[in-house]
């Protein structure tokens, strides 16, 4: 028999290493999960005695098309509508409809894409455990750092517990990411990752930023399969767009999304750009450029060519981010949701990194105690978890320590009593005017004009109204620069207009309801303005779907309908309010 190569004292220590670890994972899977029950919470709010559970207001475009699907009426933002691709999430989407088909009210419907998010979040950290193992063997530190990190990073949160399919993705494509990694260890072929990011096409098109950046690093990290790994990178890719797209063309007459020509179209390259470029700025100086560079002289000190798989997706997806113009919450200066997808894998390399860094610190500075060196660790890595979710913006650790509801919270509350207030003083038949697509429409349940073109054809390929001066580049907001009130007010003339928007007083409008100078063509004797106790909205007079006595009933100042008026002449007397039914 042959000698054993490990000491019966080594096998001991190895074996209670492993179970400290193990100890010291369960404990921040644990906590996690503890946090994000806590999250999904914050996120609720009660209006009218019932308390709601809401997603954030692009994932229930979402849910209102997966409503509709799932109540017979198709694929479609409008029951009866126009067929218009809203949506940018197919399979997202579908899982939302399936949802739908729970014995579950509206008002809680949402909990259960939010518990579908928990599970693709916690299913990401298990896939980030087994890939810093693979990246960094069984190093505690960079384990439970990895982990620590990941489970406790905001805008991670943030996007996927307000029903985004950014946990989705992010599921996908760390898995992916792992199994290209096992590829180069084992040196075996595998079709797993295609697979993965195939089904990550499905989720979101743009998932081929990482396909694409995977495929390019096998081929160059692992020749002896590259032939392999092409061919099954190419089946992914063509299954996965172009099976979509079929159905695309068949179901909606188009090619691509209409978000697409939404952000994409009518607006030059560089306009597009250079906001881009700065939101990014902003984002790597408050994330921490340090932080961002220790992955970089990780790469160069160790010589491991697998550290540089989940770089070179986190490049690619910054790129992406800067080519699109970065997303219209950059605001926020924290991760957006294209960033989100690469960010498990660069939190795996700083914790990689930490763990090189204190390994350094321990062999010339070694401390008395295994309790102190314990205690050192610990306080590293929490300081890590702070630095990186402090922000100069709006979102702040008091919003990472759930002290303030999470981003947009109040809005959403905002949103749910507008939508009760139209629906008491609307029949069925009315037809609502918002900016955000999202919340109101799914909870007024009435036909919805989109005046910023995301579920409209005809405005989402007209002409963007790129901002100018001096703070153009940080007004630049995507999505959300085209409007045509010639359309969807002056020729939909909607009965109720629940929101307003231009630039860049565009909060103050949407809030108040305010009019811009173009949209008064098209109000002056024809709405009124109405103030009630929830909000303000614009009334078309003489509308047979709206209730004008309940409306007194309920408006401020008296109960008074003003309509608005062209500017009186100067020898005239302005005009008397009516006393009447408009």
């Amino acid at each position: 028999m042959g000698r054993s190569d490990i000491s019966p004292d080594t096998a001991i220590r190895t074996t209670s290493g492993a179970r400290s670890t193990n100890r010291w994972i369960r404990l921040i899977l644990g906590l996690f999960l503890l946090y994000a029950v806590a999250f999904i919470y914050r996120t609720t709010f009660v209006v009218e005695g019932r308390r709601y559970f809401c997603l954030f207001d692009d994932a229930m475009v979402s849910m209102r098309y997966a409503k509709n699907l799932a109540a017979g009426h198709g694929l479609v933002f409008n029951p009866g509508g126009e067929r218009v691709e809203g949506f940018t999430n197919p399979l997202w989407t579908l899982f939302m409809a399936i949802c739908h088909l729970a014995p579950f009210s509206e008002t809680k419907m949402s909990l259960l894409v939010q518990l579908g998010s928990l599970a693709c979040l916690l299913g990401n950290l298990l896939v980030v455990e087994r890939l810093t193992r693979r990246l960094a063997g069984d190093s505690r530190v960079a384990v439970c750092g990895a982990l620590l990190l990941t489970a406790f990073y905001l805008p991670l949160n943030n996007w996927a517990l307000q029903g985004m399919e950014t946990g989705l993705l992010m599921l996908l494509v760390s898995g992916a990411m792992l199994g290209c990694v096992r590829q180069l260890d084992t040196h075996r072929s595998s079709a797993m990752p295609w697979l993965l990011l195939g089904i990550a096409l499905l989720v979101r098109i743009d998932a081929v930023v990482p396909l694409v950046i995977m495929a390019l690093f096998m081929v160059v990290a692992d020749p002896a399969r590259r032939g392999r790994s092409l061919r099954h990178a190419g089946l992914a890719l063509s299954v996965g767009l172009g099976s979509q797209t079929v159905l695309r063309f068949v179901y909606y007459g188009d090619v691509l999304p209409n978000t697409y020509y939404l952000k994409m179209t009518g607006c030059p390259l560089s306009a597009r750009l250079i906001p881009g470029l700065v939101r990014y700025c902003d984002f790597a100086i408050d994330f921490n450029l340090i932080l961002l560079a220790a992955p970089l002289a990780l790469l160069v000190l160790a010589g491991n060519r697998k550290l540089a798989l989940p770089a070179c997706l986190f490049a690619g997806q910054s790129a992406y981010s800067i080519w699109v113009g970065g997303d219209v919450w950059d605001w926020t200066h924290m991760a957006n949701r294209f960033l989100c997808v690469a960010m498990p894998g660069l939190l795996v390399l700083i914790a990689v990194c930490a763990d090189h860094l204190l390994g350094l610190a321990r062999r010339r500075w070694s401390p008395a105690s295994t309790r102190w060196r314990t205690l050192t660790v610990v306080l590293v890595l929490v300081g890590l978890v702070l630095e990186i979710n402090r922000t100069t913006g709006y979102v702040s650790l008091t919003k990472w320590a759930l002290v303030d509801p999470p981003l947009h919270v109040s809005d959403h509350k905002g949103m749910v009593e507008r939508a009760a207030l139209i629906k008491r003083l609307t029949d069925q038949h009315a037809n609502v005017a918002v900016v955000m697509a999202g919340i109101l429409p799914y909870f007024v349940d009435r036909p919805i004009i989109d005046m910023l073109g995301k579920n409209d054809r005809i405005v989402a390929r007209g002409r963007a109204h790129v901002p100018t001066g001096p703070d153009r580049f940080r007004s630049y907001l995507p999505g959300h620069l085209k409007w045509d009130y010639d359309v969807t007010v002056g020729q939909r003339q909607p009965d109720v207009i629940a929101q307003m928007w231009t630039m860049p007083e565009h909060q103050l409008a949407l809030c108040q309801c305010i009019p811009p100078d173009d949209a008064m063509p098209y109000l002056v004797d024809r709405y009124a303005r109405v103030r009630f106790a929830q909000a303000v909205l614009l009334l078309k007079l003489r509308s047979p779907h709206v209730h004008w006595q309940r409306a007194r009933q309920l408006a401020k100042g008296g109960g008074v309908v003003r309509p608005y008026r062209r500017k009186p002449r100067p020898d005239r007397a302005p005009p008397l309010p009516p006393t009447h039914d408009p």
